[in-house]
């Protein structure tokens, strides 16, 4: 994918997230940063690079140092992915289930309605 093209496709899964925020009850002002370093990455280094540098420094993806690990964003950003990437066409259950089962997220995909 191109730096255009990803930045494009970034600033999209950025709305969808917000917008997801807000219809689940959960918006903070914490997720208007949401990815943005992302964007950011990309047009400087290019998607692959971006991506694996947001992953490290994202705790919405920490989910190897749990202390950390921001399960409402993680949620939010599963659920949103789908309508956004075409790649990533689960929901936010399906994704836990197939890629994070690891990771007790029932409870707070239960009380966001996912």
């Amino acid at each position: 994918m191109n730096r255009i093209a990803a930045i494009r496709e970034s600033a999209a899964h950025w709305l969808a997230y917000q917008k997801t925020a807000i219809k689940l009850n959960t918006w903070s002002p914490r997720f208007l940063l949401h990815d943005v370093e992302k964007m950011i990455l990309c047009a400087l280094l290019g998607d692959k690079v971006s991506t694996k540098l947001h992953r490290i420094i994202s705790s919405h993806h920490d989910t190897v140092f749990h202390g950390r690990f921001d399960k409402i964003g993680a949620a939010i950003d599963w659920e949103c992915a789908r309508f956004t990437k075409p790649s990533k066409p689960l929901n936010a259950r399906q994704t836990w289930q197939k890629f994070y089962s690891h990771i007790d997220m029932a409870d707070t995909l239960h009380k966001l309605g996912l």
